[in-house]
Parts: structure tokens; C-alpha cells; sequence
């Protein structure tokens, strides 16, 4: 059954595909149904398929991805404002996500920097306010580190923990696959019995000698 679920189980990159399809989707429904952007209907609903688009790339580039979609919505904010659109917003957040999580520590860096002095940015546009920005620049690179510092190292050992496991599977059908090359060669006969289940998941093979 596990087997089974896991198979119908999206991986993580077509997963943010299809979120990515789901966000530009509510928000383009909300632009032209509800009246969240108000008189920027085109600027709202052209911004959303590119902050949609970083949610699908964000694992394969997540410092472009976040500081794309951070420079999308810094010049939003500071030429037309808050249009709040909820899928935009996702989006937005989606993409930083990644760029905390995932990026190298080097480009977290420039990325955060990049994020904090574009958020301070927008209060200098027309319809910015430093008022507002200055606390959303602070807060939004506090819950960064934040995130930075308990996700990405539970991400790391995560990961670690997967290469080691694959290693002790690939080192475990090294020794079987010796182990058969040796009863092979003996004197006696070595032959192919069924594997248990446990062996048929990790790929093993088995023999008995007759």
C-alpha cells in the first residue's frame, strides 16, 4: 500500500507546477470576477503569470526565482501599490520561501540583502510609503533568517540522511552481488532461490547451494 501511495505521490517539481497553475489561476479569477486590484486590472493580472512562474522553478533556481518575484512585487508596490491579489501574494511568498531554504548561504545572503533594500525601495516610489515599508522590509528579512536558520538546517539533514541512505543501499548490493560471485566460483552449486520481499525492494538477489 506505502509502495502504491508513494507511486501516485507527485514529485516535488511537478507539485510546483501544478501549484504554480493553481495560484495564476485564483489570481486571474480574482482580477476579472472579484475587485482586488481595483483600476489596475492589467498591471495585476499581467504581474501574475511571472510570480506563478517563479513558484514552478523554484527548486531548480531558487535565488533567481525569489529575487525575480521580489523585484516584481517591490515595483508593484512602489508604482501602483498593493493590489492584493491572494494567488500573487502565494506566489510572492512561495518563491522567497525557496530562495531562503534552498539557496547556498552566499546567495542567501545577496538575496536577503536584495530583498531588504527592494522592500525600502518601493516606500520611494509614487504609490510607496516608508511609513509602511520600512517595517515590512524589517520584518519581512527577520522571518528570512528566521525560517533560514530552523528549516534550512532540518533541509540539510534531510538531505544528508537520503545520500546516506542510498549509500548503505548501494554498498549492500555491492556486497550481495560479491557474495553471489563467491558461491558461484565454489565448489559446490549456487542458485537463484525467490528473494524475500525486503530483498526485492533493494533490488537483491539470493542463492542456495544444492
Amino acid at each position: 500500500m506505502d509502495t502504491r501511495l508513494s507511486r501516485l505521490r507527485p514529485g516535488p517539481l511537478t507539485f510546483d507546477c501544478a501549484l504554480a497553475v493553481v495560484l495564476v489561476l485564483v489570481a486571474e479569477l480574482q482580477i476579472w470576477v472579484g475587485d482586488g486590484a481595483g483600476r489596475y486590472e492589467t498591471v495585476a493580472a499581467s504581474i501574475a503569470p511571472p510570480l506563478a512562474g517563479t513558484v514552478a522553478v523554484r527548486r531548480l533556481y531558487p535565488t533567481v526565482a525569489g529575487v525575480l518575484a521580489q523585484g516584481v512585487m517591490a515595483l508593484t508596490f512602489g508604482v501602483w501599490g498593493d493590489t492584493q491579489i491572494f494567488g500573487s501574494s502565494i506566489a510572492w511568498f512561495c518563491a522567497l520561501y525557496g530562495l531562503t531554504v534552498w539557496s547556498t548561504p552566499r546567495r542567501f545572503l545577496a538575496g536577503a540583502a536584495f530583498v531588504f533594500i527592494s522592500n525600502l525601495a518601493a516606500g520611494a516610489g509614487s504609490a510607496g510609503s516608508m511609513q509602511r515599508s520600512v517595517p515590512f522590509a524589517v520584518v519581512t528579512l527577520v522571518v528570512m533568517l528566521l525560517i533560514r536558520r530552523v528549516l534550512a538546517d532540518r533541509e540539510r539533514r534531510v538531505q544528508l540522511a537520503e545520500r546516506e541512505r542510498d549509500v548503505a543501499a548501494r554498498e549492500a548490493v555491492v556486497e550481495e552481488r560479491a557474495r553471489i560471485a563467491r558461491c558461484g566460483g565454489s565448489s559446490g552449486c549456487c542458485a537463484p532461490t525467490k528473494p524475500s520481499r525486503s530483498h526485492r525492494s533493494r533490488g537483491f538477489a539470493t542463492c542456495r547451494r544444492w
